[in-house]
């Protein structure tokens, strides 16, 4: 509900589905607190959307796909995913999807999504520098905790 309330608090007209029932009660009770916009935050496979409880324009997609240690077991529910916002939004929708590697990309692209780019969070080989705690180390990392990658919808 992160990128959600943080769209609601600027004024858009959000939507969001989830699987957890708890991760919708909290997302509109937090969205009630932060904004006074209209929002819709269902109990929904985003797999298998139900188009027909569509009834006004989509103009932009922030999707934070199922990722981490679990992410392989999510594969092809992220693909199902792509396919359905594709379908679901009018073309060229500007979209913003999380992803722990940029592996989906192929898949976006398979599917008529037109990449924009991509940045990782914190950005890869990112070196923190050494504080007053840390006696003799320096923390690095050589990899990034998720990939943002922006693309605009297949059409």
């Amino acid at each position: 509900g992160t990128f959600l309330a943080f769209a609601a608090s600027r004024g858009a007209i959000v939507e969001g589905w989830d699987l957890n029932e708890a991760c919708v009660k909290g997302c509109n009770s937090n969205l009630n607190f932060v904004a006074s916009t209209d929002h819709v935050i269902r109990l929904q496979d985003a797999t298998m959307p139900n188009l027909s409880g569509i009834d006004h324009s989509i103009d932009g997609v922030v999707a934070n796909f199922p990722w981490g240690q679990n992410s392989i077991a999510y594969l092809d529910e992220n693909k199902s995913i792509l396919r359905n916002i594709a379908t679901l939004v009018p073309p060229q929708t500007p979209c913003a999807f999380v992803t722990k590697t940029i592996s989906l990309q192929q898949d976006m692209k398979a599917l008529g999504y037109q990449l924009v780019g991509h940045a990782h969070v914190p950005p890869k080989d990112f070196e923190l520098p050494m504080g007053n705690k840390q006696q003799s180390k320096r923390h690095r990392r050589s990899s990034s905790d998720c990939v943002i990658t922006i693309a605009f919808s297949p059409g």
